[in-house]
């Protein structure tokens, strides 16, 4: 028989993919959105799955839309992917970001809690490397792994510790299966345009094609552990269907700069980046995160998890997706 999973956040990226993965396993997917969330499903069309899954409204700050849901599906997988999840817009909405990425988790996990799937639904949280904050507490060789110790840097990653720390509290006290997935700065062509990666490979093919002439930036030199959200979401996959919940560093061990990613990307559709691209303070954060890099060692271990995809082709991947929007434009 096939399974029910509720995927949470539906519009997003991570939802998408995941989505795409699960439908093609023969299994059902319920995808739940906000209301007053981006309602745009653009993603889903693209994969060509928007009719294939059945959409619910509901709200991880309205414990009783949680509760109708959990009551509706029955699911016995629920991913937890629905978050505010811009760290700058943390900075600049921060009762939102903690009421939604933190106690929004909360609230799931009570609805679970009072629920008749208390014993039988397997929740993942999408924890973030962000909690990790400054790389003090990282292990000699730099990299980070489910036992370094938290130093949030941000209202996001606070919001995101307490997330974590709750799922953890709950499979303790209430034997509830809720697993975390601590992921790295994993992206895709679906990334929305607002975080770095795809900012880069949109503007690449919008000045590629004479649409706009610069790209403005902020820190440059901060380094991430950008990996294929597509290889994130097969790793959720396992830790979902892993026999016991556990907590899981998924990353590719590799970090590269905002610099090196420019770089690529202009290099990849032979333009010269000193040319457009401009450093703007605007885009600095008050706390300023410098690098991550993880140690899926136990994924790897347990899980039988690692990436398939290498840096460069997911950025490449981005970029002749970027550009066909752009020439979808122009016609």
């Amino acid at each position: 028989m096939s399974k029910k999973y509720l995927v949470l956040g539906a519009s997003g990226q991570d939802a998408a993919i995941i989505s795409n993965l699960i439908l093609k396993q023969g299994d059902a997917v319920y995808g739940m959105s906000r209301r007053s969330a981006s309602r745009s499903f653009w993603r889903l069309e693209e994969l060509g799955i928007k009719d294939k899954i059945t959409m619910l409204d509901g709200d991880l700050t309205d414990p009783s839309s949680l509760d109708r849901v959990i009551k509706k599906v029955h699911p016995d997988f629920i991913i937890s992917a629905a978050a505010q999840s811009h760290v700058k817009v943390s900075f600049d909405q921060p009762s939102m970001t903690a009421q939604i990425t933190g106690l929004g988790i909360l609230n799931l996990l009570e609805s679970v809690r009072q629920s008749e799937v208390k014993d039988t639904v397997r929740i993942v949280q999408f924890s973030s490397s962000e909690m990790f904050g400054g790389t003090h507490n990282a292990n000699p060789d730099g990299k980070l792994s489910e036992t370094t110790v938290f130093d949030p840097k941000s209202v996001y990653a606070c919001s995101k510790v307490f997330a974590h720390q709750v799922c953890r509290l709950y499979r303790e006290a209430y034997g509830i299966f809720a697993a975390t997935m601590i992921g790295f700065n994993h992206t895709s062509r679906f990334r929305e345009d607002t975080f770095i990666t795809r900012k880069i490979t949109k503007a690449v093919a919008r000045i590629k094609y004479g649409l706009q002439d610069k790209l403005y930036v902020g820190n440059i030199k901060s380094g991430r552990d950008w990996t294929s959200a597509e290889d994130i979401c097969r790793g959720i996959l396992k830790i979902a269907n892993h026999i016991e919940p556990d907590d899981f560093v998924l990353g590719s061990g590799v970090a590269y700069t905002v610099q090196e990613v420019i770089e690529h990307s202009f290099n990849y559709v032979g333009l010269d980046y000193t040319k457009y691209v401009e450093i703007d303070p605007q885009f600095f954060r008050p706390a300023e995160v410098h690098n991550l890099l993880a140690d899926a060692s136990k994924a790897k271990q347990i899980l039988g998890w690692e990436p398939k995809i290498s840096f460069k082709e997911l950025i490449e991947d981005m970029i002749e997706a970027d550009l066909e929007r752009v020439r979808k434009e122009l016609k």
